[in-house]
């Protein structure tokens, strides 16, 4: 129904990234290799940023101000970059999107209280795991629900923020929070840059954890309240997706997240790199596993174990590089 291969190139070409850092590169390279003399390629090279940097800036204050000119106009300019043009497609998208519960604030974009993500993601319940890990997907979404005005102040919810108010992090503050900058962050951006498809992944993860670890006694509530902790789950998401693809096993996912919940990793008395410190522990620890065996296949107990071994690896490992509480003698 959208595009998703014109949304991908769109999303490249209206932030400034290192490709086209590379293509102004090429150029100079190609006017060297054709004999152009150092002043002459300069020149030329100048004028291609310029022609490049222009036309970059013109994509970004279309953005913007499609944002800025209100909900109908932001929906209409977001569906023509998911080429979803014609009437008839606009009107098959706005039946199938599930509806928001309720309208949400700036606010809760920044930082969606527990309660209000279970909310959503139960609105949510008959999106499939294939559609969630597409930003085109959620940008779709995203389109649907300004048209409804499910998002009280636009400019607040997805312009605004805290590494500056220039043309380029607007745009990208746009992005990420319509459903995720891929061109920049690859897969993991869905997962940790939209608030609202955040929240669908986390509550997913959370049920799945609790229905595997019934032995251990976790529930939803505290599985959801351990992936919550938003190093937590950019420390799960990142190694997921990037380095350890072993987590991607459920009951791998189940057994780091119990052994950390059992660890107290989420306690007011754990710093921000202990907790760090035990989810490396913990998701490297089961992920060795996989060298030998299918994650799938070796008992809970051995996994479980595994991830509190990590976790404990990490505790000894921070003691020993704290410093002695003890005066020195003399």
């Amino acid at each position: 129904m959208v595009d998703e291969e014109a949304y991908r190139k769109w999303q490249e070409g209206i932030i400034s990234t290192k490709s086209q850092k590379q293509l102004s590169d090429n150029q100079k390279n190609n006017d060297v290799s054709e004999g152009k003399d150092s002043a002459d390629v300069q020149l030329s090279t100048s004028a291609y940023e310029s022609q490049k940097w222009h036309q970059l800036n013109s994509l970004q204050q279309e953005l913007i101000t499609a944002v800025n000119t209100g909900h109908d106009e932001c929906s209409r300019y977001l569906l023509k970059q998911l080429r979803v043009t014609e009437e008839a497609a606009k009107a098959a998208l706005m039946s199938v999107v599930p509806p928001l519960p309720n309208p949400l604030t700036a606010a809760e974009l920044k930082r969606m209280p527990r309660y209000a993500e279970v909310k959503v993601a139960e609105s949510l319940d008959g999106i499939l795991p294939g559609e969630a890990a597409t930003p085109a997907f959620w940008a779709a979404c995203h389109a649907v629900w300004i048209k409804q005005e499910r998002f009280d102040d636009l400019v607040d919810c997805f312009l605004e923020g805290s590494r500056g108010t220039g043309d380029e992090e607007q745009t990208r503050n746009f992005l990420r929070r319509t459903g995720g900058l891929e061109a920049v962050r690859g897969k993991v951006s869905v997962l940790t840059n939209c608030p609202i498809s955040m929240a669908w992944w986390r509550v997913r993860t959370a049920r799945e954890a609790a229905e595997i670890a019934t032995a251990s006694k976790l529930d939803f509530s505290t599985a959801h309240e351990l992936l919550h902790d938003t190093i937590i789950w950019e420390e799960l998401t990142g190694l997921s997706v990037k380095r350890l693809t072993a987590l991607n096993a459920p009951k791998a996912r189940a057994a780091s997240i119990v052994a950390l919940w059992q660890r107290g990793s989420i306690g007011r008395t754990v710093s921000s790199t202990l907790r760090k410190a035990h989810c490396k522990g913990a998701f490297h620890a089961v992920a060795r596993l996989s060298h030998s065996f299918s994650l799938n296949i070796i008992p809970w107990e051995k996994l479980l174990q595994a991830a509190q071994d990590g976790i404990k690896e990490a505790d000894d490992n921070h003691l020993e590089v704290q410093p002695s509480d003890l005066p020195e003698e003399g």
